[in-house]
């Protein structure tokens, strides 16, 4: 899934074209799916992970939250924020497995930790060109907010967490995800998601349920036999 300081200028970039209300709200949805601290997110599944055509692909299932929290969606900046978030880690997967042909490596031992290293390298330059800053909070009575729900999300104790993301700036360069595809992710997730937005205000979606599924471990290994 693409990194904390990715959402965030994402949703940025966002705030400069659609009608938000509330930038902190919205800033806060698009971090909510990884606001879990305590718990196994695969079990929380706070990513609304959704295995499907006989076990052999899976996506992130932003229809069903759609479903789920329509409403929400259409009048709450927050709610909005958290949908365009499963969207852009559908459109991650995409671009990582498929784009960059590397799905053959997330067995590979090692990989996920150097995938999180590229985050923790592109951070410093992601900060610098989206002028972003370390300004968001935990919006009033979250506690009470519907969506936890889902999961009682630890919004407080993350973004102390994200603090972090906002102090490493470093000269190493990407093994992986590097500024170029980082640059290509970012607006392409800016274009999709203001498509999903224009179009779900008029009753429609732009994105399809299964547009960026990617196939599953179970598939790799059939495929092999």
């Amino acid at each position: 899934m693409a990194s904390r300081i990715i959402h965030i200028a994402i949703a940025n970039e966002l705030e400069k074209i659609l009608p938000v209300k509330d930038k902190n709200r919205f800033l806060i949805g698009h971090l909510l799916p990884d606001a879990v601290l305590s718990a196994n997110k695969r079990e929380v599944n706070t990513h609304f992970v959704d295995i499907y055509d006989n076990g052999s692909k899976k996506h992130f299932d932003s229809y069903s939250f759609f479903d789920r929290y329509a409403k929400e969606i259409l009048s709450d900046a927050l709610y909005l924020g958290y949908y365009f978030h499963l969207i852009q880690d559908g459109i991650f997967r995409s671009v990582l497995y498929y784009d960059m042909n590397l799905i053959s490596l997330r067995s590979v031992p090692g990989f996920i930790d150097e995938l999180y290293n590229d985050y923790r390298i592109l951070n410093g330059w992601a900060i610098k060109k989206y002028g972003l800053e370390y300004n968001f909070f935990e919006p009033e009575n979250f506690k009470q907010e519907k969506i936890n729900e889902i999961f009682p999300f630890e919004v407080t104790d993350f973004i102390k967490d994200i603090y972090n993301d906002f102090n490493t700036e470093t000269d190493e360069e990407p093994k992986y995800f590097k500024v170029e595809q980082a640059i290509k992710f970012i607006n392409e997730c800016i274009k999709v998601c203001v498509s999903e937005y224009r179009a779900i205000i008029c009753g429609n979606h732009a994105v399809g349920a299964y547009d960026y599924s990617w196939e599953t471990r179970t598939s790799d290994s059939k495929l092999k036999e």
